[in-house]
């Protein structure tokens, strides 16, 4: 795909997310490459962000009790099913200690790569503690979002050509159709939460 390709109707359908996943990354990867067309997407996206907010509509007033309160429903549900909670930005080792705690759920001796227990498996969610000496080889994901939470150790993280270092509290988060691995950069082992959303 080239500038002079990037029609109108292909720009709408793009910035409204509504463009299928091949044809979306031609669009990205001509806005890396081409300037015009970049400016031609951006201009677009500002021009729909604007129609947006010229018609919004201001909610009650009592609205964000209502949304914050079945929001701290759904997280007291959570953790009444007995599962483990959603892996999200500022979760922190102690939020999964009660399932990193639990009888079994360590090392076993004369492990020498990787070893895995599965803490949760759904249609929706799969959530496993994961011990890796020294590297997970490259995959890519088509229909989950994958986040990590560091336990223990260091590593760094490949995310397509981005590498980041991480320890103990860090969580990481892999969005689909990305290339990506890990490679442990400490003497020890690496210990992590990985929880895959389907998306």
């Amino acid at each position: 795909m080239n500038s002079e390709e990037l029609d109108q109707a292909t720009l709408e359908l793009y910035v409204l997310g509504a463009l299928p996943k091949e044809e979306a990354r031609s669009v990205e990867a001509l806005a890396m490459r081409d300037a015009d067309a970049a400016a031609r997407l951006k201009e677009f996206r500002e021009a729909i962000d604007g129609i947006a907010l010229a018609g919004r509509i201001a909610p009650p007033a009592t609205l964000g009790g209502k949304v914050l309160a079945a929001l701290e429903k759904a997280v007291e549900d959570e953790r009444a099913s007995g599962k483990p909670p959603m892996l999200h930005a500022n979760s922190t080792i102690a939020d999964f200690e009660p399932w990193v705690a639990r009888p079994g759920h360590e090392l076993p001796v004369g492990t020498t790569e990787f070893h895995l227990v599965e803490l949760e498996e759904t249609e929706a969610r799969q959530t496993g503690l994961v011990w890796l000496k020294s590297e997970y080889p490259e995959e890519v994901h088509t229909d989950c979002v994958e986040r990590l939470l560091i336990l223990d150790g260091t590593c760094d993280v490949h995310i397509g050509d981005a590498v980041t270092s991480h320890r103990a509290g860090d969580v990481i988060v892999i969005p689909m159709h990305v290339p990506h691995h890990v490679r442990v950069t400490g003497e020890g082992w690496c210990k992590a939460i990985v929880q895959r959303v389907a998306a």
